[in-house]
């Protein structure tokens, strides 16, 4: 080997050994975002499946409207058709709602994939008038134990 083709030759080498150390310093970073980018694609396609059959009444009180999706969240939307007023049953419906949307969340099969992603499941109730009676955010990581 010639002198000239020795520095060359480390040239590249020092700057093959950049190109994997920076790769294994942000790999992590890079798959995570490809993952965060895999389940953010999911969520809009579930949100599409939901709201192909909404509005949709769920019974004489609550109507689904609609799903939304937002970063690494799902949003279901609804109306209570006939929601109580007074300040202590509004604390009372929001209480048993947050209930049952965790326990549904929670427990039940369909919920499989956001407890798996840890996906954030918000409850977005509203009256007829599109006032908000309750607003509830759950985390399967934080919520389900």
């Amino acid at each position: 080997m010639t002198l000239p083709q020795r520095p060359v030759l480390i040239g590249i080498s020092i700057s093959i050994l950049i190109v994997v150390v920076i790769l294994g310093f942000f790999g992590a970073d890079i798959q995570s975002a490809l993952n965060r980018n895999k389940v953010q694609q999911e969520l809009v396609e579930r949100s599409g499946i939901y709201n192909r059959n909404t509005p949709r009444l769920l019974n004489e009180q609550v109507k689904f409207e609609r799903t939304s999706v937002d970063d690494n969240s799902l949003r279901f939307h609804y109306t209570l058709l006939q929601p109580k007023r007074r300040q202590s049953d509004l604390i009372e419906l929001s209480e048993d709602l947050q209930q049952q949307m965790l326990k549904n969340l929670c427990n039940s099969p369909d919920m499989v994939f956001f407890r798996q992603q840890d996906v954030e499941i918000q409850y977005d109730f509203r009256d007829t008038n599109n006032e908000r009676l309750s607003y509830i955010k759950a985390l399967p990581s934080r919520d389900c134990r």
